[in-house]
């Protein structure tokens, strides 16, 4: 994302990064078999902007990660530098209370939770890497390594993963597959990505809907309060509360039928913390 405009498409998974690929190969005459043909050698790292956490995004496949193992880790020292991740529909209620949930500047818009706003890192995890205790994690980051992809064929799904994580080992006591098959570890983690995708989609219609309504906005205290504090919301905006009770009652009702409504108000909410937050660095 972009503090002087909107970006052209907003990075939050690998999506976009086969749709980049799509345009530079040809997929005629390829049987359903060859799935993946196109992924299995794809290295999307010299592709920038990377998703945030992500530095060398690879397929997963037997073929070229099946010596790997992921340790088992309650530690977040890769997300140390994380300022804000994305966020879902299904987790904002338990982000409300933790961090504020604003919305980015990119096209398309989507919901983010501020971790550090400026200051190039991530203030939730301490120096040994631990999330601090009783905060909810985002499920962003329970998804790392791994990130789904939508391939050529729109009802299947395909697995990638960071290959620079940090927790990812050789020969050692989670294997990603035996003997040519997935083990638990990447069943898990496709059952998860493909949770992650639905909720997130339904972020997205979500956050649509406020963009097209002219409902968020850059110009608001909070944010100016925030930024004079030295860190910086030019990224960010959030939904202009004068707009929002103009809007006609059958918004309301169409919001309430799918489900909107309590993201509406856990985005409200969390706007307390913004409040704390620049009146701790102020």
């Amino acid at each position: 994302m972009s503090g002087n405009g909107k970006s052209a498409r907003a990075v939050t998974n690998f999506e976009d990064y086969v749709a980049v690929q799509q345009t530079t190969k040809s997929a005629e005459n390829r049987k359903l078999s060859d799935l993946a043909w196109f992924l299995n050698d794809l290295t999307i790292s010299q592709l920038a902007p990377l998703p945030v956490l992500y530095k060398k995004i690879e397929a997963l496949s037997p073929s070229r990660h099946s010596h790997l193992s992921l340790k088992k880790s309650e530690r977040y020292k890769f997300a140390k530098n994380a300022e804000y991740v994305p966020i879902v529909a299904d987790e904002f209620f338990a982000v409300q209370h933790c961090y504020p949930i604003v919305f980015s500047i990119s096209d398309p818009a989507c919901a983010v939770a501020l971790l550090g706003g400026g200051t190039c890192r991530n203030q939730f995890v301490d120096r040994q890497g631990r999330w601090l205790k009783g905060l909810h994690v985002p499920f962003y980051v329970q998804r790392y390594p791994f990130i789904s992809a939508r391939t050529l064929f729109p009802d299947q799904n395909h697995i990638a993963i960071d290959r620079a994580a940090i927790d990812l080992e050789e020969n050692a006591k989670r294997p990603l597959y035996v003997d040519g098959h997935p083990t638990a570890v990447v069943e898990d983690a496709i059952e998860f990505c493909r949770w992650y995708s639905t909720m997130e989609k339904t972020m997205l219609e979500f956050c649509a809907d406020l963009e097209e309504k002219g409902l968020l906005t850059e110009e608001h205290q909070l944010l100016d309060r925030y930024m004079k504090s030295g860190l910086s919301l030019s990224r960010f905006r959030i939904v202009d509360e004068k707009r929002l009770i103009q809007l006609p009652s059958d918004t309301y009702l169409r919001w309430g039928h799918k489900g909107w409504l309590p993201m509406l108000q856990s985005h409200l909410v969390s706007l307390g913390c913004l409040e704390i937050y620049s009146k701790e660095v102020s």
